[in-house]
């Protein structure tokens, strides 16, 4: 591994033990688990297909579903290339409050998504 990877890896082990080292309430848990689906691929395309039923709003929900779709294909096209692995850290016992959609980190698809779904809002309006 290189020198930046390593300094890169050593920076998201102190970050992760740090964050995880904090003892959340379940309510804080649960709502973070929430907050994370918003952003991901099931709720932004869910959202254009509303706008897509709805006459009215069908040309930004086809808008926002094309550029969704762009972006999550974009996003596997870096992801793969780059090959950067998600952060890990057994030995630390910390696991995720949501499973891992895939091994690779960057680029990030929830937030992909969500700015998708934002600039074809912020652009239509």
């Amino acid at each position: 591994m290189g020198a930046l990877a390593t300094r890169i890896s050593d920076l998201d082990r102190r970050w992760l033990v740090g964050v995880a080292s904090r003892h959340a309430p379940p309510w804080l848990d649960m709502a973070l688990r929430g907050l994370t689906h918003l952003g991901g691929a099931t709720c932004t395309l869910l959202l254009g297909v509303v706008l897509l039923a709805v006459p009215s709003t069908r040309p930004v929900g086809l808008a926002l579903l094309l550029a969704n779709a762009s972006s999550h294909l974009a996003v596997q096209v870096v992801k793969r290339t780059a090959g950067r692995p998600r952060p890990h850290f057994p030995d630390e016992g910390i696991e995720a409050l949501v499973a891992h959609p895939d091994e690779f980190s960057l680029p990030s698809g929830h937030s992909a998504a969500a700015m998708s779904v934002a600039m074809t809002l912020l652009l239509w309006t």
